[in-house]
């Protein structure tokens, strides 16, 4: 991403989160870029999913402002929420389908509670968001029992573009895959960012997905967090950091790069 181009969409400043004596988060400060794919990582309990659920309004911080376009989050009424709700997309840890819904009704779920198009339109949609994400059309009329783990990850990603969404949540997106399927899926995110010109956050502990899909990283540490390309990093010398993005699977996942960019 070229400097002149650069657009804050999300913009975090001094935020705390705390939840009883305990301060998870201090004084955090973020912009998150249009168009950019932003890793997020941390140690446990340094606060990743708690830091995404403040940005989209699910958890109201301590103290500190989340503003999205201009509009500070926090602060919004319910109906407002509910609007700016339609420009986000979120994949959560695990998939979370509802086992009672088949896929194609999983997927028009985010049309029902937002829009107000036909039932045929939403299933139309829904076969569209199939194809997008790579499963084939008539995985729409099963259960999420009958998947695998890979194609759970992709009908739950459908989900999260049911509503064409400005910027994608991934919690774990590559969590439980196999080598082969968790690259297919990083390709996928990157086909996806391209085509549909979206900002992604993605809180993930898979290096080869920090080295291949990221423009920035941002790492929550010591209850604030530290932002930069993988190559400033890389420079930091914070211990956390040094032994995070400088150890054998670092290296494994760089050269495995390196041999797919020939």
């Amino acid at each position: 991403m070229s400097q002149e181009k650069i657009e804050t969409i999300i913009e975090l400043r001094g935020i705390i989160n705390q939840f009883g004596k305990q301060r998870i988060h201090d004084g955090v400060n973020l912009d998150i870029h249009r168009g950019e794919v932003l890793g997020l990582v941390g140690g446990s309990g340094s606060g990743k999913s708690v830091l995404v659920n403040t940005i989209l309004g699910l958890n109201t911080p301590w103290a500190g402002s989340v503003h999205f376009q201009g509009l500070d989050i926090p602060k919004l009424s319910p109906k407002q929420m509910l609007e700016i709700q339609k420009s986000w997309g979120v994949l959560f840890q695990h998939g979370a389908l509802f086992s009672g819904l088949t896929v194609s009704e999983n997927i028009q779920l985010p049309m029902v509670e937002h829009s107000k198009i036909s039932s045929r339109l939403m299933k139309e949609l829904a076969d569209i968001k199939l194809k997008l994400v790579g499963l084939p059309i008539d995985a729409g009329a099963k259960f999420p029992s009958e998947l695998s783990g890979g194609m759970i990850k992709r009908a739950s990603l459908a989900r999260a573009l049911a509503l064409d969404p400005l910027i994608l949540f991934l919690d774990e997106p590559t969590a439980g895959l196999d080598p082969i399927s968790a690259a297919a899926f990083d390709d996928l995110i990157l086909f996806l960012k391209e085509t549909l010109n979206l900002t992604v956050v993605i809180i993930t502990h898979d290096l080869d997905s920090l080295v291949r899909i990221c423009d920035r990283i941002a790492v929550l540490i010591d209850k604030n967090i530290i932002v930069g390309t993988m190559g400033e990093l890389m420079k930091n010398k914070h211990p956390w950091i040094q032994d995070y993005f400088h150890g054998p699977r670092m290296r494994a996942a760089q050269d495995t790069n390196k041999r797919e960019a020939l």
